[in-house]
């Protein structure tokens, strides 16, 4: 794979502007193998401890984002248990 460095940038995660530093992961061309199409952003805080707060998938037409939160104070309820 080959990582390239993005411009940095400031993305809006839960309702906050953050000041991020992003990355873009991409599969590269080698002789005699398929070329990996799909990429990866990952976006880290500009903060002391470079916290990962979002992650963009691309395969094909499909982009999946992920935004982390913080979910300190957040309540949490348990899911049902499994019927079997």
């Amino acid at each position: 794979v080959e990582v390239v460095p993005l411009e940095d940038d400031v993305r809006k995660i839960a309702g906050e502007k953050v000041e991020t530093r992003g990355y873009l992961i991409r599969g590269v061309k080698v002789k005699g193998e398929e070329r990996y199409e799909n990429e990866l952003r990952v976006y880290f805080a500009l903060d002391e401890r470079a916290t990962p707060v979002e992650f963009v998938a691309k395969r094909g037409m499909v982009k999946a984002r992920i935004r982390m939160v913080d979910t300190v104070g957040v309540v949490r309820t348990p899911p049902p248990p499994v019927q079997r």
